[in-house]
């Protein structure tokens, strides 16, 4: 925030003089993240982070709840502050704030225990309220001019609270499970926020479904994009049998569908079709799934490789080490990343119509699947493995369609482009 100290009164001509020459200011974002970049599980900012520091914008970035003290995106030109959860550091940095403003602080409070959310909810929105003033407390003293919450969930709890606090004007990017699962404060936070960034056309129906307060003109969809390469993936060109290469980029929970997969994986095999999948990933379903694989005799045919560094996974994807991506999601998805990125590379990719995913691939530049159908999958599968020209097809149309719509420097155009409007934010 800028301060100037000329009367306000004297004429404008006078006050340029009086500030002397005129220094642009970068526009200072306070980025609240939910562990990035304490952890694995959102390096899919991180394209849209650097792409608003190329915009010019200084970025302070401070996750809710940090996972580990490891910074594994250290070369990000990017500040980065580590509050932990219930520390003596934050605890410190919540008095400071606190008192600050005890009028706002205790403003945030009130908006938690009125609002209509369920026990486990509130307890873990109180148990962030120290993080929220003593993120107040360290982007006032940064001078930040905007603050953005990614996830509507704890993340834009913080930012909720802080913004009560400092006055500052703060928005969030909501995803999917965070809209439909948990339902923190939404209502809420979409009435105080300047605006709230969806990344997909469903989420945006979703939000508004879920609150009467929303106005859908303060709800704008802006995809989450990737870094465009102009290098496509180095496909094979073998036009004769050999043996496709899979890949599933998807954590172990439920809604992945690892275990329809794994039976259209049974299939082809026993149709003769020579491939191996690689699962990268990890999740509370690792054990269950492994038992899955030894029970449907694909121990030959599947790989469970663990997680796989970001930058490495997309050296894979551009360096040709696969042929398609396949993601076999049921019931709730967003429109996964791990998508964008395949197709970005030119990769053909083979996955379900769920969520939003239709928002990203339709007929002409991938294969999309009705939910729970291991024989639909199975087919789409052996259709690409037995035609190298096909893939190739598909794979140009889909970078084509990652080009023209899920680009990561066009949102984060976008992203500022709301986050510098000179509407004024919803009434306190």
């Amino acid at each position: 925030m800028v301060r100037d100290n000329v009367p306000p009164s004297l004429p404008q001509d006078i006050q340029k003089q009086a500030r002397g020459p005129s220094v642009p200011k970068k526009l200072s974002i306070g980025i609240v993240t939910s562990t990035f970049p304490f952890g694995f599980g959102e390096e899919f900012l991180r394209a849209e982070l650097i792409a608003l520091t190329k915009l010019g914008c200084d970025l302070t970035l401070i996750p809710a709840a940090p996972r580990s003290k490891r910074n594994t995106h250290q070369d990000l030109n990017v500040e980065v502050v580590r509050l932990a959860v219930l520390g003596l550091r934050t605890f410190y940095q919540a008095v400071k704030g606190f008192r600050s403003n005890v009028q706002g602080a205790t403003r945030a409070v009130r908006l938690i225990l009125q609002a209509r959310s369920n026990f486990r909810t509130k307890l873990k929105n109180l148990a962030l309220l120290p993080t929220g003033l003593a993120v107040a407390d360290e982007l006032s003293k940064r001078q930040v001019d905007h603050i953005h919450a990614y996830w509507l969930t704890g993340p834009s709890t913080v930012a909720l609270i802080a913004s009560q606090v400092t006055g500052i004007t703060w928005s969030f990017t909501a995803h999917s499970g965070d809209i439909f699962l948990e339902q923190n404060l939404i209502t809420e936070k979409t009435v105080l926020a300047k605006f709230g960034r969806v990344i997909s056309s469903i989420a945006k129906r979703e939000i508004l479904r879920q609150s009467s307060s929303a106005r859908a003109d303060r709800l704008e969809v802006i995809h989450l994009g990737v870094a465009v390469s102009k290098r496509a993936s180095s496909l094979d060109s073998q036009t004769g049998a050999h043996q496709i290469r899979l890949l599933c980029p998807a954590y172990f929970e439920l809604c992945k569908g690892h275990g329809y997969l794994f039976a259209a994986l049974r299939r082809l095999a026993d149709t003769g079709v020579d491939f191996h999948c690689v699962l990268a990933g990890d999740g509370p379903l690792r054990s269950q799934l492994v038992g899955q694989i030894k029970a449907l005799r694909l121990g030959r045919f599947v790989s469970m490789v663990g997680m796989i560094p970001h930058e490495t996974l997309l050296d894979q994807l551009h360096s040709g080490a696969y042929d398609v991506v396949v993601l076999a999601s049921i019931d709730l998805e967003g429109i996964p990343v791990s998508l964008i990125e395949a197709m970005a590379a030119g990769i053909p990719c083979v996955a379900t119509r769920t969520g939003a995913i239709a928002e990203l691939i339709d007929s002409s530049c991938g294969i999309l699947l009705e939910q729970r159908d291991p024989y639909a999958m199975s087919e789409a599968i052996a259709a690409l493995a037995s035609d190298a020209a096909l893939r190739k097809e598909i794979g140009e149309r889909a970078r084509q369609r990652v080009t023209a719509s899920f680009d990561a420097g066009d949102s984060a155009r976008a992203l500022l482009k709301l986050i510098t409007s000179k509407e004024t934010q919803y009434s306190t």
